[in-house]
C-alpha cells in the first residue's frame, strides 16, 4: 500500500492534514511503509504499549528531537521500540540513525519499586550523589546516570530496568594557552596570539553567557535552572556573528567581522547550572568564547555555536 492510497482512504474517513502530516513523519523517521506508519500511529494513541513520556522529561528533549524531526509521539515510540533492545549492548549503541547521530551520554532512570537514589550510587560505586529530577506533579521520581552506572545496574539487578537516554551535553573544552574557540575568530593566526592567559577560563565562575535564543526566555530559564526568582537578562550584542534558523529554533554560527546579533546577557553562576545549559543545548552546539557588549560595556564571555551540519540550517 502507497502513501497516496493511504492518504485517499483516510480522507474518505475524514483525516486531518495532520494525520497526513504524522503518516509522512513516522515514514521517514523509521522507515515505515505508508500502511505500517499509519498502524503504528493508530496504536499509540490507543495507548498500547508504550512508554509514558512526561511533560518535563519532553521538555529536556524537545529542542533537539524536533530539530530531527519528531513530535512527542513520535518520541515516544521511538523510545519505546528503538531505543531499547533485548540486551545491554542493543540498549545502549544502537544501529538506529537518530541514535547513531546522537548517542546519549546520561539517562534517566525512574525511582521505584524501592530503587533509590542512594541504592544507585551504592550498586554503581558513585562518589558523588545522583542528580534527582521531578515529575509533573513536583515528585523527584527519577535520577540521571551516566553509561557506566547503566551498565553497573543492569549487571547487578534483574532485567526490566528502563532507561531513557538524554541528548548528549554541549561541548566545552577551552584552551588555556589560546583563544581557543572563539566566536568568528581562526585562533592559529598570529594577531590572535597571547600572551597572558585567556578569558574566560575552563571553569570559571561566575561567567557571563550570551544567549539569542529559547533560553533567553525567563520562565524557561527560571525552569531549566530551578530559580527561585526571575533571572536577570541584558540586552547585549556580540560581533562576528550570524544567527540562522534550524527548524523552528535559532542557530549562532561565525560570522564577519561587522556581523552583529542581538540577544541578552546572563551571568550563569555556577557549574552545575552551566551543565544544565550545555545539556539543554544537546551536542549540537559547543562552548565559545565570546565579546558581549552590554550595559555599554564590552565584556568577554561565551556562548553557544552550532557545530552540527550546516547544510539543515536556513
Amino acid at each position: 500500500m502507497d502513501i497516496l492510497k493511504v492518504l485517499e482512504d483516510m480522507a474518505q474517513t475524514g483525516a486531518t492534514a495532520d494525520t497526513y502530516a504524522d503518516i509522512a513523519r513516522w515514514m521517514q523517521l523509521f522507515g515505515y511503509t505508508a500502511e505500517q506508519a499509519e498502524q503504528a500511529i493508530r496504536t499509540h494513541f490507543q495507548g498500547l504499549s508504550h512508554i509514558a513520556i512526561s511533560d518535563y522529561h519532553w521538555d529536556l528533549v524537545r529542542e533537539t528531537m524536533e530539530a530531527q524531526g519528531h513530535d512527542q509521539a513520535s518520541y515516544t515510540h521511538y523510545i519505546t521500540h528503538f531505543a531499547f533492545g533485548a540486551s545491554t549492548q542493543q540498549r545502549l549503541y544502537s544501529t538506529n540513525s537518530i541514535a547513531r547521530k546522537k548517542m546519549a551520554e546520561e539517562y534517566l532512570i525512574g525511582l521505584v519499586g524501592g530503587l533509590t537514589a542512594i541504592a544507585i550510587q551504592t550498586i554503581a560505586g558513585l562518589s558523588q550523589p545522583l542528580k534527582i529530577v521531578r515529575n509533573d506533579t513536583g515528585d523527584k521520581n527519577s535520577a540521571v546516570v551516566d553509561t557506566a552506572t547503566v551498565v553497573a545496574l543492569e549487571r547487578a539487578l534483574p532485567p526490566g530496568l528502563v532507561f531513557v537516554p538524554l541528548p548528549r551535553s554541549a561541548i566545552k573544552d577551552l584552551s588555556d594557552v589560546s583563544i581557543a574557540p572563539t566566536l568568528g575568530v581562526d585562533a592559529t593566526l598570529p594577531q590572535y596570539r597571547i600572551g597572558n592567559a585567556p578569558s574566560p577560563r575552563q571553569n570559571e565562575y561566575p561567567v557571563s553567557y550570551f544567549f539569542y535564543g529559547t533560553l533567553a526566555d525567563p520562565d524557561r530559564l527560571s525552569k531549566l535552572l530551578d530559580l527561585e526568582c526571575e533571572p536577570s537578562l541584558s540586552a547585549a550584542t556580540i560581533s562576528r556573528a550570524r544567527k540562522k534558523s534550524w527548524g523552528p529554533y535559532y542557530a549562532l554560527v561565525d560570522g564577519m567581522e561587522q556581523d552583529i546579533v542581538q540577544g541578552w546577557l546572563y551571568k550563569v553562576s555556577n557549574k552545575e547550572h552551566e551543565d544544565e545549559l550545555r545539556r539543554y543545548e544537546s551536542s549540537n552546539y559547543e562552548v565559545v568564547r565570546c565579546e558581549i557588549e552590554a550595559r555599554g560595556e564590552l565584556i568577554r564571555g561565551l556562548t553557544f555555536r552550532f557545530c552540527s551540519d550546516n547544510k539543515e540550517l536556513s
